[in-house]
This record gives C-alpha cells, sequence and structure tokens, in this order.
C-alpha cells in the first residue's frame, strides 16, 4: 500500500488566501517605502542637527536662513530656534513613521503566520 503524497499541486488556494497573499504583498512594499523616506529623514535631521552644532558654535551676530526658496538675515539665537523646531518636526515624522512601519510588520506577521500554517514551505514570504 502506497502512502498518499501531499504536493504543492494538491494545496487549494481559496479567494481569502489570495487575499491575505495581496495584502502581505502591498505591506510589504509600503514598509520599503516607508524604510526610504525613514532613510532620508535620518539623513536630514543629522545635516539638521550639524547645523545646529554649527549655529552653536557662531559668533555672528546674524546669519543668511534658508526659508521657501530664498535667504534671510536672522539673529543667530532666532536661527538655533529655528533649527530646533524644525529638528523637532523631523523627529515627530520619524516617529510617526516608525510607528507605522511597526503595526505593517505586526500586520505582516501575522498573515505570515496564517499562510505558511496553511501552505508550509509551499509559499515563500521571505526577503
Amino acid at each position: 500500500m502506497q502512502a498518499n503524497k501531499i504536493t504543492s499541486n494538491d494545496i487549494e488556494i481559496r479567494f481569502e488566501d489570495q487575499q491575505k497573499i495581496n495584502s502581505f504583498s502591498k505591506l510589504y512594499q509600503k514598509t520599503r517605502e516607508v524604510a526610504a523616506e525613514l532613510k532620508k529623514l535620518d539623513e536630514i535631521k543629522q545635516k539638521m542637527e550639524d547645523c545646529h552644532e554649527e549655529l552653536e558654535l557662531s559668533t555672528d551676530e546674524s546669519v543668511a536662513y534658508n526659508f521657501a526658496d530664498s535667504y534671510i538675515s536672522v539673529e543667530t539665537e532666532k536661527a538655533v530656534e529655528l533649527v530646533e523646531r524644525e529638528i523637532a518636526e523631523v523627529k515627530a515624522l520619524i516617529e510617526e513613521k516608525v510607528g507605522q512601519r511597526n503595526d505593517m510588520k505586526k500586520t505582516m506577521d501575522k498573515l505570515k503566520s496564517e499562510l505558511y500554517s496553511k501552505f508550509g514551505n509551499s509559499i515563500n514570504l521571505d526577503e
């Protein structure tokens, strides 16, 4: 008597399964986009912190401050305040993006668990 082997062709993919796979794929793409955004924001934050440090060390009474498409002369103390405010805004954006990424990863982990429990090694959800 021969045992019945289950092959990947024997697994039935229901509509709900396909929806989970599609959701996982969309979340994966979105997490990659968010990771790229986080990298850019981190670079911006680093440049702003470097600028802040330079302003703190400056002995000039005023500096040229980039506002929109032009530069305006601003007292150094005011420029320090403006840069600190911008750094705080970037940090808040970074925290928001990290929160979004973490929420997406939790959802992806749940979907991955459900899909692997059904399909086993027949499906690859890793990078």
